[in-house]
């Protein structure tokens, strides 16, 4: 497990849709080879289109 300093630019591939509704989305940490998992929630996305991971 990792934090992330808000504001940090996470690159997302792909999203799940979980069994109660929620987005989980599958990515990695500008400027580190850090990937990982994280709510949709906490991402706001700039362009681009998701993908099903």
């Amino acid at each position: 497990m990792a934090s992330v300093k808000k504001g940090a630019k996470f690159y997302v591939w792909c999203a799940v849709e979980n069994y109660y509704g929620h987005v989980w989305v599958y990515g990695r940490l500008d400027g580190t080879n850090t990937k990982g998992w994280e709510s949709g929630d906490n991402v706001s996305y700039e362009s681009g289109s998701l993908k099903h991971c």
